[in-house]
């Protein structure tokens, strides 16, 4: 179901977005109540608007990535360009330096070299596998309840830790039961 929401058929890499769209997936949800935003997603409007536009009045490949992923220290994206080189990819759109070098460990491949591998058939399962292993164990040592078929709707938001939330989570929890159901 993870692998669905995330690439729905779609590429297995984040493509550049529109500035309209980037800012409906990257700052809108974080709207509070009244419609305003905080300081961060302030900060990041401002930021994404002062891009330099291209010929087709569009951001520039991958600039806007270097917008909402770039300095995320929760990524660990600390370096010039890290938003861009550690985008989303792969079956359930591993992102961020910290994630693609854990993963890159567990595999035993070099992924801060070559982010792309993610997508190779020989490591887009395992790799899949490896982030949802790493991840659970991280945030909250459901590794085994994952393995073991014992995960549940809240212990998937925090594995997945998806910009969607609860609502997400559910919405991927009863699709796997669906899931399920067709193959069993």
């Amino acid at each position: 179901a993870t692998v669905e929401a995330e690439t729905g058929n779609r590429d297995l890499t984040e493509n550049s977005y529109t500035l309209q769209r980037a800012i409906e997936v990257f700052v809108n949800p974080y709207a509070r109540s009244n419609g305003t935003f905080g300081p961060r997603m302030t900060a990041r409007l401002a930021e994404l608007n002062a891009l330099p536009k291209g010929s087709n009045g569009q951001p520039d490949g991958d600039a806007i990535f270097d917008v909402v992923y770039g300095n995320r220290q929760d990524l660990g994206n600390t370096q010039a360009g890290d938003g861009s080189r550690f985008k989303g990819r792969g079956l359930i759109q591993i992102t961020g330096r910290t994630n693609y070098e854990a993963v890159g460990k567990i595999l035993g491949i070099d992924l801060l070299s070559n982010p792309e591998l993610v997508n190779d058939p020989k490591y887009a399962a395992p790799a899949a596998m490896a982030y949802l292993t790493s991840k659970a164990g991280s945030r909250s040592s459901t590794a085994t309840d994952f393995f073991l078929g014992n995960l549940t709707r809240n212990k998937l938001e925090d594995i997945v830790g998806h910009s969607g939330g609860t609502a997400e989570a559910q919405d991927r929890w009863d699709r796997a039961g669906e899931l399920e159901d067709e193959m069993y």
